[in-house]
Protein backbone atom coordinates (compact mmCIF):
# COMPACT_ATOMS: atom_id res chain seq x y z
CA UNK A 1 0.00 0.00 0.00
CA UNK A 2 0.89 3.94 -0.94
CA UNK A 3 2.72 4.84 2.58
CA UNK A 4 0.92 8.32 2.17
CA UNK A 5 -2.17 6.36 1.66
CA UNK A 6 -1.82 4.35 4.70
CA UNK A 7 -1.14 7.06 6.40
CA UNK A 8 -4.65 8.66 5.74
CA UNK A 9 -6.11 5.59 6.33
CA UNK A 10 -4.35 5.06 10.03
CA UNK A 11 -5.76 8.69 11.03
CA UNK A 12 -9.21 7.32 11.14
CA UNK A 13 -10.62 6.42 14.95
CA UNK A 14 -12.80 3.93 13.70
CA UNK A 15 -14.64 1.96 11.05
CA UNK A 16 -18.23 1.19 11.16
CA UNK A 17 -18.41 -1.90 8.68
CA UNK A 18 -20.66 -3.31 6.53
CA UNK A 19 -19.24 -6.60 5.80
CA UNK A 20 -21.62 -7.66 2.67
CA UNK A 21 -20.94 -4.17 0.98
CA UNK A 22 -17.84 -2.70 2.44
CA UNK A 23 -18.04 0.37 0.05
CA UNK A 24 -21.17 1.01 2.15
CA UNK A 25 -19.37 1.11 5.61
CA UNK A 26 -18.79 4.46 7.77
CA UNK A 27 -15.65 6.72 8.84
CA UNK A 28 -14.92 8.52 11.85
CA UNK A 29 -14.31 10.90 12.20
CA UNK A 30 -17.08 12.15 10.30
CA UNK A 31 -19.32 10.16 9.96
CA UNK A 32 -18.22 9.86 6.46
CA UNK A 33 -18.83 7.56 3.39
CA UNK A 34 -16.00 5.16 2.46
CA UNK A 35 -13.42 7.28 -0.36
CA UNK A 36 -13.20 5.15 -3.40
CA UNK A 37 -9.44 5.27 -2.99
CA UNK A 38 -9.99 3.46 0.32
CA UNK A 39 -11.88 0.59 -1.55
CA UNK A 40 -9.34 -1.86 -1.31
CA UNK A 41 -8.80 -1.31 2.29
CA UNK A 42 -12.34 -1.56 2.64
CA UNK A 43 -12.80 -4.45 1.22
CA UNK A 44 -9.67 -6.35 3.14
CA UNK A 45 -10.81 -4.97 6.16
CA UNK A 46 -14.44 -6.37 5.91
CA UNK A 47 -12.30 -9.91 5.09
CA UNK A 48 -10.34 -10.05 8.01
CA UNK A 49 -13.50 -9.06 10.45
CA UNK A 50 -15.54 -12.13 8.84
CA UNK A 51 -12.44 -15.10 8.85
CA UNK A 52 -12.02 -13.23 12.91
CA UNK A 53 -15.11 -13.16 13.74
CA UNK A 54 -17.20 -15.95 16.19
CA UNK A 55 -20.45 -16.21 17.25
CA UNK A 56 -20.69 -15.57 20.92
CA UNK A 57 -17.18 -13.39 20.95
CA UNK A 58 -18.25 -10.01 21.42
CA UNK A 59 -15.03 -8.43 20.55
CA UNK A 60 -12.19 -9.29 19.19
CA UNK A 61 -9.02 -8.15 16.87
CA UNK A 62 -7.70 -8.05 13.12
CA UNK A 63 -4.80 -6.75 11.59
CA UNK A 64 -4.56 -5.65 7.84
CA UNK A 65 -1.10 -3.56 6.27
CA UNK A 66 0.21 -3.72 9.74
CA UNK A 67 -2.88 -1.62 10.73
CA UNK A 68 -5.02 -3.40 14.48
CA UNK A 69 -8.48 -2.76 15.22
CA UNK A 70 -10.49 -3.91 17.65
CA UNK A 71 -13.78 -5.33 16.43
CA UNK A 72 -17.18 -4.81 18.36
CA UNK A 73 -19.96 -7.35 17.07
CA UNK A 74 -22.84 -4.36 16.18
CA UNK A 75 -25.20 -6.70 14.41
CA UNK A 76 -25.38 -9.51 11.43
CA UNK A 77 -23.08 -8.13 9.10
CA UNK A 78 -22.16 -5.04 10.49
CA UNK A 79 -18.81 -4.45 12.99
CA UNK A 80 -17.40 -1.44 14.78
CA UNK A 81 -13.73 -1.50 14.00
CA UNK A 82 -11.61 1.01 16.28
CA UNK A 83 -8.02 1.88 15.44
CA UNK A 84 -5.55 0.46 18.09
CA UNK A 85 -2.33 2.54 18.42
CA UNK A 86 1.20 0.83 17.74
CA UNK A 87 2.92 1.88 20.50
CA UNK A 88 2.20 1.83 23.84
CA UNK A 89 0.23 5.09 25.47
CA UNK A 90 2.87 7.51 27.51
CA UNK A 91 0.93 9.14 30.67
CA UNK A 92 2.86 12.28 29.81
CA UNK A 93 1.64 12.77 26.53
CA UNK A 94 -1.98 12.44 27.23
CA UNK A 95 -2.49 16.26 28.60
CA UNK A 96 -3.20 15.77 31.67
CA UNK A 97 -1.74 18.23 34.98
CA UNK A 98 1.01 17.10 36.59
CA UNK A 99 -0.91 16.18 39.82
CA UNK A 100 -3.10 13.50 38.11
CA UNK A 101 -0.17 12.50 36.59
CA UNK A 102 1.79 11.99 40.17
CA UNK A 103 -2.11 10.69 41.42
CA UNK A 104 -1.76 7.63 39.09
CA UNK A 105 1.67 6.87 40.12
CA UNK A 106 2.27 7.61 43.58
CA UNK A 107 5.13 5.68 44.60
CA UNK A 108 3.28 4.41 48.02
CA UNK A 109 1.05 2.42 45.79
CA UNK A 110 3.66 -0.40 44.93
CA UNK A 111 3.57 -1.62 48.54
CA UNK A 112 -0.06 -0.85 49.85
CA UNK A 113 -1.61 -2.11 46.49
CA UNK A 114 -5.36 -1.24 46.05
CA UNK A 115 -7.76 -0.04 43.25
CA UNK A 116 -7.67 2.50 40.65
CA UNK A 117 -10.38 3.47 38.57
CA UNK A 118 -10.47 5.12 35.69
CA UNK A 119 -14.19 5.85 34.75
CA UNK A 120 -15.67 7.63 31.73
CA UNK A 121 -18.24 7.05 29.10
CA UNK A 122 -17.50 5.33 25.56
CA UNK A 123 -14.25 7.37 23.64
CA UNK A 124 -13.22 9.11 26.49
CA UNK A 125 -9.69 7.63 26.68
CA UNK A 126 -9.86 5.96 29.89
CA UNK A 127 -8.18 2.47 28.28
CA UNK A 128 -5.50 4.61 27.07
CA UNK A 129 -4.92 6.29 30.46
CA UNK A 130 -4.84 2.91 32.16
CA UNK A 131 -2.70 1.49 29.86
CA UNK A 132 -0.50 4.11 29.96
CA UNK A 133 -0.47 4.16 33.90
CA UNK A 134 0.91 0.68 33.85
CA UNK A 135 3.78 1.56 31.83
CA UNK A 136 4.97 4.82 33.21
CA UNK A 137 4.76 2.80 36.75
CA UNK A 138 6.35 -0.23 35.31
CA UNK A 139 9.32 2.12 33.50
CA UNK A 140 9.81 4.03 36.86
CA UNK A 141 9.52 1.52 39.59
CA UNK A 142 9.93 -1.52 38.02
CA UNK A 143 8.07 -4.86 39.04
CA UNK A 144 5.47 -7.58 37.24
CA UNK A 145 2.24 -6.51 35.74
CA UNK A 146 -0.75 -9.01 34.30
CA UNK A 147 -3.39 -7.52 31.68
CA UNK A 148 -6.82 -9.00 31.89
CA UNK A 149 -8.67 -7.37 28.68
CA UNK A 150 -11.18 -8.57 26.28
CA UNK A 151 -9.18 -8.42 24.04
CA UNK A 152 -5.94 -6.70 24.69
CA UNK A 153 -6.14 -2.83 22.65
CA UNK A 154 -2.82 -1.74 23.78
CA UNK A 155 0.38 -3.38 23.17
CA UNK A 156 2.11 -3.75 25.86
CA UNK A 157 3.54 -7.24 26.25
CA UNK A 158 7.52 -7.08 27.15
CA UNK A 159 9.87 -4.73 29.12
CA UNK A 160 9.16 -1.36 30.05
CA UNK A 161 12.59 0.32 31.50
CA UNK A 162 15.18 -1.70 32.82
CA UNK A 163 13.20 -4.02 35.52
CA UNK A 164 9.68 -3.30 34.48
CA UNK A 165 7.50 -6.19 32.73
CA UNK A 166 4.36 -6.76 30.91
CA UNK A 167 2.01 -9.84 30.32
CA UNK A 168 -1.18 -9.88 28.72
CA UNK A 169 -4.00 -12.40 28.61
CA UNK A 170 -7.14 -12.61 26.50
CA UNK A 171 -10.04 -12.74 27.84
CA UNK A 172 -12.42 -12.54 25.03
CA UNK A 173 -12.89 -16.40 24.63
CA UNK A 174 -13.12 -17.51 27.92
CA UNK A 175 -14.18 -14.82 29.83
CA UNK A 176 -12.99 -12.22 32.36
CA UNK A 177 -13.94 -14.96 35.38
CA UNK A 178 -11.86 -17.23 33.83
CA UNK A 179 -8.71 -15.71 33.35
CA UNK A 180 -9.13 -14.17 36.02
CA UNK A 181 -9.16 -17.05 38.16
CA UNK A 182 -5.53 -18.51 36.18
CA UNK A 183 -4.61 -14.74 36.59
CA UNK A 184 -4.09 -15.24 40.42
CA UNK A 185 -2.12 -18.75 39.61
CA UNK A 186 0.29 -16.70 37.33
CA UNK A 187 1.50 -13.79 39.83
CA UNK A 188 5.11 -14.33 40.97
CA UNK A 189 5.64 -15.18 44.25
CA UNK A 190 7.41 -12.46 46.18
CA UNK A 191 6.68 -10.05 44.14
CA UNK A 192 3.88 -6.94 44.96
CA UNK A 193 2.26 -7.15 41.34
CA UNK A 194 0.01 -5.26 39.21
CA UNK A 195 -3.05 -6.77 37.38
CA UNK A 196 -4.87 -4.28 34.55
CA UNK A 197 -8.37 -5.34 34.33
CA UNK A 198 -9.72 -4.10 31.06
CA UNK A 199 -13.10 -3.26 32.31
CA UNK A 200 -15.85 -3.64 34.79
CA UNK A 201 -17.92 -4.90 32.34
CA UNK A 202 -20.07 -8.23 34.32
CA UNK A 203 -21.15 -9.34 37.37
CA UNK A 204 -18.81 -12.15 38.73
CA UNK A 205 -15.76 -10.30 37.38
CA UNK A 206 -16.46 -7.15 39.16
CA UNK A 207 -16.67 -9.39 42.37
CA UNK A 208 -13.58 -10.78 41.38
CA UNK A 209 -11.73 -7.49 40.97
CA UNK A 210 -12.73 -6.19 44.04
CA UNK A 211 -11.03 -9.72 46.26
CA UNK A 212 -8.19 -9.24 44.53
CA UNK A 213 -7.94 -5.46 44.91
CA UNK A 214 -7.60 -6.34 48.90
CA UNK A 215 -4.73 -8.53 49.04
CA UNK A 216 -1.96 -6.57 48.18
CA UNK A 217 -1.87 -6.47 44.73
CA UNK A 218 -2.47 -3.02 42.73
CA UNK A 219 -5.28 -3.44 40.43
CA UNK A 220 -6.21 -0.70 37.68
CA UNK A 221 -9.04 -0.73 35.85
CA UNK A 222 -11.75 1.01 34.09
CA UNK A 223 -15.54 1.35 34.30
CA UNK A 224 -18.21 2.67 32.25
CA UNK A 225 -19.68 5.44 34.07
CA UNK A 226 -20.79 9.28 33.72
CA UNK A 227 -19.30 10.76 36.72
CA UNK A 228 -16.99 9.19 39.56
CA UNK A 229 -20.24 8.80 42.06
CA UNK A 230 -21.96 6.62 39.13
CA UNK A 231 -18.83 4.62 38.46
CA UNK A 232 -18.59 3.62 42.41
CA UNK A 233 -22.16 2.66 43.01
CA UNK A 234 -21.79 0.59 39.60
CA UNK A 235 -18.78 -1.38 41.15
CA UNK A 236 -20.54 -2.38 43.92
CA UNK A 237 -24.03 -3.14 42.47
CA UNK A 238 -22.19 -4.86 39.97
CA UNK A 239 -20.09 -7.25 42.63
CA UNK A 240 -23.00 -8.01 44.60
CA UNK A 241 -24.52 -9.56 42.10
CA UNK A 242 -21.90 -11.22 41.47
CA UNK A 243 -22.20 -13.07 44.64
CA UNK A 244 -19.72 -10.66 47.09
CA UNK A 245 -22.29 -9.51 49.98
CA UNK A 246 -18.92 -7.36 51.34
CA UNK A 247 -18.64 -5.71 47.80
CA UNK A 248 -19.14 -2.35 49.95
CA UNK A 249 -16.67 -2.84 52.42
CA UNK A 250 -14.19 -4.72 50.14
CA UNK A 251 -14.41 -1.01 47.99
CA UNK A 252 -13.99 0.87 50.90
CA UNK A 253 -10.85 -0.94 52.19
CA UNK A 254 -9.41 -1.40 48.36
CA UNK A 255 -9.86 2.04 46.96
CA UNK A 256 -6.98 4.59 46.25
CA UNK A 257 -8.11 6.40 43.61
CA UNK A 258 -10.94 6.79 41.08
CA UNK A 259 -10.72 9.18 38.26
CA UNK A 260 -13.12 10.38 35.97
CA UNK A 261 -12.54 11.63 32.64
CA UNK A 262 -14.15 13.08 29.27
CA UNK A 263 -12.34 14.49 26.22
CA UNK A 264 -13.26 18.42 24.75
CA UNK A 265 -11.59 18.68 21.35
CA UNK A 266 -9.26 15.83 22.60
CA UNK A 267 -8.51 18.16 25.50
CA UNK A 268 -8.77 15.72 28.58
CA UNK A 269 -10.86 16.99 31.36
CA UNK A 270 -10.09 14.96 34.35
CA UNK A 271 -12.18 15.31 38.12
CA UNK A 272 -10.46 12.66 40.70
CA UNK A 273 -11.13 11.55 44.32
CA UNK A 274 -8.70 10.40 46.36
CA UNK A 275 -9.27 7.74 49.25
CA UNK A 276 -8.33 8.29 52.94
CA UNK A 277 -10.42 7.57 56.00
CA UNK A 278 -12.90 9.55 55.98
CA UNK A 279 -13.80 8.35 51.95
CA UNK A 280 -13.04 4.86 52.87
CA UNK A 281 -15.70 5.62 55.86
CA UNK A 282 -18.25 7.06 53.81
CA UNK A 283 -18.37 4.29 51.23
CA UNK A 284 -18.30 1.33 53.92
CA UNK A 285 -21.68 3.05 55.21
CA UNK A 286 -22.96 3.04 52.06
CA UNK A 287 -23.22 6.98 51.61
CA UNK A 288 -21.52 7.14 48.28
CA UNK A 289 -23.67 10.16 47.18
CA UNK A 290 -22.34 12.28 50.13
CA UNK A 291 -18.33 12.58 48.49
CA UNK A 292 -18.96 15.50 46.40
CA UNK A 293 -16.99 17.19 49.51
CA UNK A 294 -14.27 14.98 49.45
CA UNK A 295 -14.56 15.52 44.89
CA UNK A 296 -14.00 19.14 45.50
CA UNK A 297 -11.17 18.90 47.60
CA UNK A 298 -8.95 16.56 45.42
CA UNK A 299 -9.53 19.07 42.61
CA UNK A 300 -8.75 21.88 44.84
CA UNK A 301 -5.66 20.35 45.46
CA UNK A 302 -4.97 19.33 41.86
CA UNK A 303 -5.64 22.97 40.95
CA UNK A 304 -3.23 24.10 43.99
CA UNK A 305 -0.36 21.80 42.61
CA UNK A 306 -0.47 23.12 39.57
Amino acid sequence: MDPLLKAEISGFTDWHINTASPSNSVLFPGPQAIPAKYGEFAQALAGAITAGYKPGVHSFLVEVEDLKYRVQFMREGRFAARTLPKTPPQLTKLGFKSEYTNMLTASDLKTTGGLILVSGLTGSGKSTTAAATVVERLKTMGGYCLTVEDPPEMPLEGFHGQKGYCEQLDASEDGYQEKLASALRCFPAREQSMLLFGEVRDAASAAEMLRIAVDGHLVISTVHAKDIITALQRVIALAKQGGEPEATALLANSLKLVMHQRLDNNIPQISALKSDNMVAATIRAGNIENLMDAIRKTQQQARSAA
